[in-house]
C-alpha cells in the first residue's frame, strides 16, 4: 500500500491540500505566454502541469499519466479549435479527465462539446475560477 503525503499550498487563502504525487493537469495551449503563465500558476497551486501543445503526440505524452484535467485553448473559436477539443475528448488517455476549454465567447461553443462534458472558462478569467472548476469533481 502506498503511503500518501498531504501537500499544503497557500496560494489560495482557503489552503489547498493535495495527495502526493500532485494531480496532473495537461495543457493543450499553443500560445507560449499563456502556457507559461498557466503552468506556473498551476504548479504554485500544487498541481503538476504537463504541456501537450502538439496534439499529434498527445496520446503518447499522456499515456501513463492519468491527468485529472486537460485545459484546451480554443480562444480562436474557429473549426480547428473545436476539432482540437473533440480530439482531446475522444482520446483514450483522457477517459475520466475533466476537459476545460478556454474560449473567447461561450455562446459560440458547439453544443456537442458541452454534451460531452466540456467545462468552459471565458477569457479573460480570474485564476480562482480555474481552481473552482478543478476542485469540482
Amino acid at each position: 500500500m502506498r503511503s500518501q503525503l498531504l501537500v499544503i499550498c497557500t496560494m489560495d487563502p482557503s489552503l489547498r491540500a493535495f495527495s502526493f504525487p500532485p494531480p496532473i493537469v495537461a495543457l493543450a495551449i499553443r500560445d507560449r505566454e499563456l502556457l507559461a503563465m498557466m503552468a506556473l500558476m498551476l504548479e504554485m497551486a500544487g498541481f503538476r502541469a504537463i504541456p501537450v501543445a502538439d496534439l499529434d503526440g498527445f496520446d503518447a505524452a499522456l499515456r501513463d499519466l492519468s491527468p485529472r484535467a486537460i485545459i484546451v485553448d480554443a480562444r480562436d473559436g474557429d473549426e480547428p479549435a473545436w476539432t482540437r477539443v473533440r480530439h482531446v475528448q475522444a482520446a483514450p488517455t483522457t477517459i475520466g479527465s475533466q476537459v476545460i476549454v478556454i474560449t473567447a465567447a461561450k455562446d459560440h461553443v458547439p453544443t456537442d462539446l458541452l454534451e460531452r462534458g466540456a467545462q468552459l472558462l471565458t477569457w479573460p478569467f480570474p485564476l480562482t475560477d480555474l481552481f473552482l472548476v478543478l476542485d469540482d469533481p
